[in-house]
């Protein structure tokens, strides 16, 4: 039988983070610069008019990025080393996450239409799959570490992610509208209170 291999876990975050860096930088290359002739004709206000979209879908892939980036910092204190399977779930998030650039330029360059978004939401989803396995295997190894409302924490935000964005995905496909974009601050919005939920369930368990 062959042998079980572990992995050097730094090697692996430093990759890792090379990786969530590239691509978050990389969002930004997908906003094409006005040429000189077109910023002449048309001045400042409307250029930047045209740029709208891009500008959309690079903060909201900038924020998202960093949401799930922040996300793997906090689950990769509980990683004690890196086995196959853990790697093989690293390996296939990080395929996604540099996925992430293409399908936002995608979306932003179809803005009116739903196909591009659903495939842009499908990424999502796919980075937000990978994560929760990651999430799943993290906190089963690390039960003892770890706090049983720091557990519950960890895993509703790797859940909620995936839900979000599939949910987001079969409206986009269901409902051929522009308006289903506008759905996407949600994500931030129940994260940010669902902190505060198992904050307070925290000190009064304390």
């Amino acid at each position: 039988m062959l042998k079980n291999y572990t992995f050097p876990k730094e090697r692996v975050f430093t990759f890792t983070d090379a990786v969530f860096s590239i691509a978050i930088t990389l969002l930004v290359l997908d906003i094409e610069m006005p040429s000189y002739n077109e910023y002449a004709e048309t001045g400042f206000s409307t250029s930047l008019q045209y740029l709208v979209p891009d500008f959309i879908g690079f903060f909201v892939s900038f924020m998202v990025i960093a949401l799930y980036w922040k996300f793997y910092l906090l689950i990769s204190r509980y990683i004690k080393e890196f086995d196959e399977k853990l790697l093989s779930y690293n390996t296939m998030l990080l395929l996604f996450v540099v996925l992430l650039p293409f399908s936002t330029g995608f979306f932003v360059d179809n803005f009116d239409s739903s196909g591009p978004f659903t495939f842009y939401c499908a990424n999502l989803v796919f980075i937000g799959l990978f994560l929760y396995l990651i999430t799943r295997i993290v906190l089963k190894r690390a039960k003892i570490q770890l706090d049983p409302i720091d557990a519950q924490w960890l895993s509703f935000r790797a859940l909620w992610a995936v839900l979000f964005w599939l949910l987001l995905m079969i409206l986009s496909i269901l409902w051929d509208s522009i308006w289903v974009k506008f759905f996407i601050p949600v994500i931030f919005l129940v994260q940010f209170v669902a902190k505060i939920y198992y904050n307070n369930k925290f000190k009064k368990a304390s």
